[in-house]
């Protein structure tokens, strides 16, 4: 039965982490790439509530960033392309080793406690224990706050749909870049430029990628 978990983790070597424990007050956000990156450890990260002239020093002494780069600046809000070590710890590898995907990934860092909340979607819930073990083991601290199953009847109301890519890419762009916060923050022509792609295609997109999710969860709970 397919799981949506939203985890807590940190570690001693968590990516990233030092940076934001040198920058009070700031976060930093993954943004689900759209274009293909030689790099399986190159993110582009938006840093918020910090100025763009403390973000390199602090990075340039983060032993887990290999390189950076600076891709949209203003006052409050960068884009960062990031390229981490080896040495960096993420549980992103692991969910994809167990053929699942992060909708959301934000790193935060606070007098008490430092560390990455995710939202992730795995094929199965033996895939979220196997993560849970394998991150134990690389003593990660780890926390699942929530996680909801999906009965495993998802196929008769579904015929077995699943999200493409395109619909994927088009749903997790749109929410990072607050297309459905109130009131929005990025519009179908904001989305549409940065896909390449005309408001219209966007649009389709959006709602039949919509329009599965709603039949993979709330149908299955209707049944009930």
């Amino acid at each position: 039965m397919s799981t949506i978990a939203d985890v807590w983790f940190a570690h001693d070597d968590g990516a990233l982490v030092r940076t934001l424990t040198e920058l009070p007050g700031a976060d930093a956000t993954v943004l689900r790439e759209t274009s293909t990156d030689p790099s399986p450890n190159t993110y582009f990260i938006r840093f918020e509530n910090v100025h763009a002239d403390a973000i390199r020093p602090a990075l340039a002494s983060d032993h887990t960033v290999r390189d950076v780069t600076p891709i949209s600046t203003s006052e409050t809000r960068q884009v960062w392309s990031v390229q981490f070590t080896e040495e960096a710890k993420l549980l992103n590898p692991m969910v994809a080793d167990e053929g699942g995907f992060v909708f959301h990934a934000r790193c935060s860092a606070t007098e008490n406690s430092s560390g990455w909340r995710e939202r992730w979607f795995l094929p199965t819930h033996d895939a979220l224990y196997t993560i849970w073990q394998r991150a134990r083991e690389e003593k990660f601290e780890f926390e699942i706050f929530h996680f909801n199953t999906l009965d495993g009847e998802l196929s008769a109301y579904s015929s077995g749909r699943t999200l493409t890519d395109d619909q994927r890419d088009a749903l997790a762009l749109a929410y990072e870049r607050g297309y459905f916060t109130v009131p929005r923050e990025a519009s179908l022509d904001d989305l549409a430029d940065e896909l390449g792609l005309s408001p219209a295609a966007v649009a389709g997109r959006l709602k039949r990628g919509m329009k599965v999710l709603i039949e993979e969860s709330l149908l299955v709970d209707d049944s009930e």
